[in-house]
């Protein structure tokens, strides 16, 4: 499966998804489209978004740490924090460090578990221990100080780490 016959499949698959959850016509125009390419560049103007999604579906890697990568700068990864606010009496915590509340950030770079494993892996601590708000621009500064290869790596790291 080519790159882009994966990422109009999961565009549509998102389609149908919320104009299954909509009833109104407000999300008409998604599956009006008769190309998904204006839909895919609309998506992608959301500021960093755009320049990590791009760079990740450049990398020559499996198509499963695509998907990653396009998850992550989209914030659609399932956090316990996320699924908590929609399903009341859903627990919060990190299951990996039982921290209060498991956000993208957390999961990707802040729990010790993950942090062990991205320090082990020679990555620079100076990115581990800056603070950062959202995961996608963690991300940006990531793929600004690395190289095409080591950026491969890392986000073959992060796909294990979250498989694990």
């Amino acid at each position: 499966m080519t790159l882009r016959a994966m990422v109009e499949y999961m565009l549509s698959k998102i389609c149908k998804m919320w104009w299954a959850s909509k009833e109104s016509g407000s999300l008409k125009w998604w599956t009006n489209r008769p190309s998904l390419g204006p839909a895919l560049s609309k998506l992608l103007r959301h500021s960093g978004m755009a320049s990590v999604v791009r760079l990740a579906m450049k990398l020559n890697t499996l198509p499963k740490i695509h998907v990653l990568t396009w998850r992550v700068g989209h914030e659609l990864l399932p956090m316990n924090a996320k699924i908590a606010s929609i399903h009341q009496g859903f627990r919060q915590d990190c299951p990996r460090c039982s921290v209060d509340k498991e956000t993208l950030i957390h999961a990707l770079k802040d729990c010790s578990t993950v942090r062990a494993i991205l320090s082990i892996s020679g990555l620079d601590n100076k990115l581990l221990i800056k603070g950062y708000y959202c995961c996608i621009n963690w991300m940006e500064d990531m793929m600004r100080v690395l190289d095409k290869k080591a950026i491969v790596n890392f986000v073959t790291t992060l796909w294990n780490s979250w498989n694990n």
